[in-house]
């Protein structure tokens, strides 16, 4: 039985990580667990495991704002969870960066224009596809380490040097060097 707790205060809380997919202990389901990271405390008590079904959980993205509330299930610490809108999101200060899960990606940067070359608009497009597959591709290495690790509470330079060494391996692995 889950009953809200007497002060129901909801707490702010970021989306940083994602367990994996596996079978619920006690329905006929999958079930995924999602690590959010409390505003209010610097501390490991930051961190709030919650496990949804996997429609549920994969409804939230990695740096999505929400609002946790706690409440008592058996007798025990639980959490709801509320989603914020967007356009309520823009009048809040950015998550300060000190979690293991979060992607490294900067806020804002100017974007630096090239200096002038003797690229041919196709080349440059050729180029920018390229970088662009990069991304993608080092992206995606990022996320399963992530997700292979969080087990582990790594640090978040462990789940980059991960990230990394997966890159590796599949470009060579499918030949994406050239």
């Amino acid at each position: 039985m889950t009953t809200t707790a007497p002060s129901t205060e909801k707490i702010e809380a970021i989306v940083t990580g994602f367990g994996r997919i596996q079978p619920s202990r006690y329905r006929n389901e999958q079930v995924q667990s999602v690590l959010f990271e409390r505003r209010d405390r610097q501390d490991e008590s930051r961190k709030v495991w919650k496990t949804f079904n996997v429609d549920e959980a994969r409804q939230f993205h990695r740096n999505q704002p929400v609002l946790l509330i706690p409440t008592q299930h058996n007798n025990r610490q639980s959490w709801l969870v509320e989603r914020i809108d967007a356009s309520a999101t823009q009048a809040s200060p950015p998550y300060p960066k000190r979690s293991a899960y979060q992607e490294p990606k900067p806020q804002f940067y100017p974007v630096a224009q090239p200096p002038q070359s003797s690229l041919s608009p196709g080349q440059k497009q050729e180029i920018a596809t390229w970088i662009g597959n990069q991304a993608d591709l080092y992206a995606f290495c990022f996320n399963e380490a992530t997700r292979a690790l969080a087990n582990h509470q790594p640090e978040e330079e462990t789940v980059r040097a991960c990230a990394s060494s997966l890159f590796i391996s599949a470009t060579r692995k499918f030949r994406l060097e050239t």
